[in-house]
């Protein structure tokens, strides 16, 4: 507990200490058998960790956060690798705490595709799902963006993407027909039939 409270005051290196001197060997009968030690030991650890990740040692705090089960006290130090700015530590333990969306957030804001790919799938947040669709756009993947912005329910973006990069303008005319009858869905497919020739169409 003072070990906590040192923390949170600031005082980082003093704190690992006080995490390090409450740390309980458990082949050492404690004193106290109201004690469940794995839980303690797992504070202490996570103690040690954020604390390690403050003072810069990511290395020691990485690797005790793989080592812990609790998935509360993985999130907190992905939090604090967060505020630390280290974004792919942060991100990996954000997926090993089981906040999938949290971490995929991170993974493309910073590039890391790769890791998000196999995690999309479980993405359910519209927000995040355009952020997967402008990526993969931006990679010139529109197939595989055009499906993000499905599973987002985004059409207006599935009309353009198909009149603008996949020359597909009957999906973009099914799209607003079925999904998304705004005066900006028609504008765009209404250009796209002027600029084929089509005026009675575009009109």
């Amino acid at each position: 507990k003072l070990a906590s409270q040192v923390e949170n005051q600031g005082n980082i290196a003093e704190a690992q200490k006080l995490y390090e001197r409450a740390y309980l060997n458990p082949s050492n009968q404690t004193a106290d058998d109201k004690i469940n030690v794995d839980a303690h030991n797992a504070q202490c650890y996570a103690g040690i960790a954020r604390t390690a990740c403050r003072m810069g040692d990511l290395g020691r705090g990485f690797q005790i956060a793989k080592e812990l089960k609790d998935p509360q006290l993985i999130i907190d130090i992905a939090g604090v690798c967060e505020s630390m700015k280290q974004w792919g530590e942060a991100a990996k333990l954000y997926q090993q705490g089981g906040l999938i969306e949290k971490a995929v957030s991170i993974y493309i804001q910073i590039g890391m595709f790769k890791e998000a790919a196999p995690l999309i799938e479980k993405i359910t947040s519209p927000n995040i799902l355009q952020m997967v669709a402008k990526a993969k756009e931006a990679e010139k993947s529109y197939r595989e963006a055009e499906r993000a912005y499905e599973r987002a329910n985004d059409w207006e973006n599935i009309i353009r993407i198909n009149l603008e990069f996949l020359d597909n303008p009957e999906r973009a005319k099914t799209v607003f027909r079925d999904k998304c009858q705004l005066p900006q869905a028609a504008l765009m497919i209404a250009n796209y039939c002027e600029t084929k020739g089509a005026k009675k169409e575009a009109i």
